[in-house]
This record gives structure tokens, sequence and C-alpha cells, in this order.
């Protein structure tokens, strides 16, 4: 996402947010708790993708590993199946 995006989006995000505070009906004590509690989730919600996130980088890297050790196992035993025919 292009940085022009996200000053665009960030800037929507806060003129939406004012809007819904200057015309709320809630009392302010009311409005700030489910704007905290807002947040709370959002910032849990993004804490749990970020997780799964890095579990999945973690997982992929592991069989990358894992993909390589097993070719470079059958390269071997083709170069000494190779030198083996070319001695015989």
């Amino acid at each position: 996402m292009s940085a022009g995006r996200v000053l665009y989006f960030m800037s929507g995000l806060g003129m939406g947010v004012t809007a819904a505070l200057l015309w709320a009906p809630r009392a302010g004590r009311e409005t700030r708790r489910a704007i905290s509690d807002g947040a709370s989730k959002g910032h849990d919600f993004v804490r749990g993708q970020a997780a799964d996130a890095s579990n999945s980088i973690r997982e992929t890297v592991e069989r990358g590993k894992q993909a390589v050790k097993v070719t470079s196992e059958g390269i071997s035993e083709a170069l000494d199946r190779g030198k083996a025919v070319l001695t015989a």
C-alpha cells in the first residue's frame, strides 16, 4: 500500500472518529469506555494476526529447510552413484 493511501485512510479514520464523538448519543465517560474497549479488541485482533503470520512464516521456513536437505541428500547420492559407475 502506498504512503498516500495510508495517509488518506488515516485522515478518513480520524474524521470519522471525530464526527462520531461529536454526534455520539452517549455520555463522555461511556464513549471513552466504548472507544477503549474497541481499541483493546483491535489490539488483540492485530496481535493474534501477527502471531498467526509469524507461525506461518516459521513453518514455511522449516519446510524450506527440509526441502533443501532432501534435495542436497539426493544430489549427493546421485553424485556418489555417478562416481561408482565411472570407477566400475
